[in-house]
């Protein structure tokens, strides 16, 4: 069964912008924002990612593709914006009423927020960009004429991905069987930068063998309660050092999830010798995160 239905999006609304601290999207950093605050009156918003893509070819025929994104393109109208929220999402001053722009005036980073409406009753996808900067909006009015020509404010930004994690965004829908439902309540309370998974970087870091038992044991570094999900030939070479001959297991079995997960490659028989065992980025954790591709070594006893 799946976790969602087919449910057609057909408009979108509720649009919030939160600060985000930069100093603290640092590598190995948690990224921090100030509190979550309304910019009502979201009347349209198109996100376009400058997805690019790159071919290799070989032996006459296309081999590669690899895909990478640029500057993330964020438009969005409004029917209004209260002076004190423009002057804060553009770097500005408001004192006494009044929005004071100087020539030396920066936008903060900001992240921004919005529910995109689907058909049910009622269902939404939930939308956090987790950092980017608005452009200040261009101005143009034209008196009142006989018919009246309601005039929206539009802002363009460039949004970039996080230093800390490389994430630029987080989507959710409200009917997703798999989603918290604390994690739903709370989407727009604060900036949510992942929907309860932990994202952390899953590591390889040790080895133990074992002759007679039939198997190696992989530890890996990971610091919530998960494990390796997919091991198979493809994602894990184990290789003899002595003749380079590759050992090919007949099951791979996750241990107990932890701090230290593990992952048991059972063999229909293996020598007691030296290994090197190679992990690459098609292992993945029970929360999708790639391993970190690494070789190490293992003696077998």
């Amino acid at each position: 069964m799946p976790a969602t239905n087919q449910r057609p999006r057909f408009g979108a609304r509720d649009l919030v912008y939160a600060v985000l601290d930069e100093t603290t999207d640092i590598v190995g950093g948690t990224p921090t924002y100030g509190s979550v605050k309304a910019l009502a009156g979201l009347g349209k918003i198109g996100v376009n990612p400058n997805d690019t893509q790159s071919t290799l070819y070989g032996d006459d025929q296309l081999q590669h593709i690899a895909a990478t994104i640029g500057k993330i393109e964020v438009m969005f109208d409004l029917a209004d914006i209260l002076p004190s929220a423009y002057a804060e999402v553009l770097g500005h001053t408001y004192a006494a009423g009044q929005i004071i722009e100087n020539v030396a005036d920066q936008p903060p980073y900001i992240a921004v927020g919005f529910k995109l409406t689907r058909t049910g009753a009622p269902t939404y996808e939930y939308v956090w960009l987790f950092k980017g900067k608005l452009a200040k909006p261009e101005f143009s009015e034209e008196t009142k004429k006989e018919t009246i020509n309601f005039q929206s404010q539009s802002f363009k930004g460039t949004f970039l991905a996080l230093a800390s994690s490389g994430n630029w965004r987080n989507r959710l829908r409200t009917d997703d069987t798999s989603a918290p439902a604390s994690t739903i309540t709370g989407f727009f309370s604060s900036v949510v930068l992942s929907t309860g998974a932990d994202l952390t970087a899953f590591t390889l870091v040790s080895g133990t063998g074992s002759s007679s038992g039939k198997t190696v044991t992989l530890t890996f570094s990971k610091a919530s309660a998960t494990n390796a999900a997919n091991g198979s030939a493809q994602n894990i070479q184990v290789i003899k050092d002595s003749d380079k001959s590759i050992q090919v297991p007949t099951s791979y079995t996750p241990g107990t999830a932890g701090t230290s997960p593990t992952l048991v490659l059972a063999f229909s028989a293996i020598a007691a010798t030296t290994y090197t065992v190679v992990v690459n980025a098609g292992l993945q954790d029970t929360n999708g995160v790639s391993v970190t591709p690494k070789s190490i070594a293992v003696t077998v006893s």
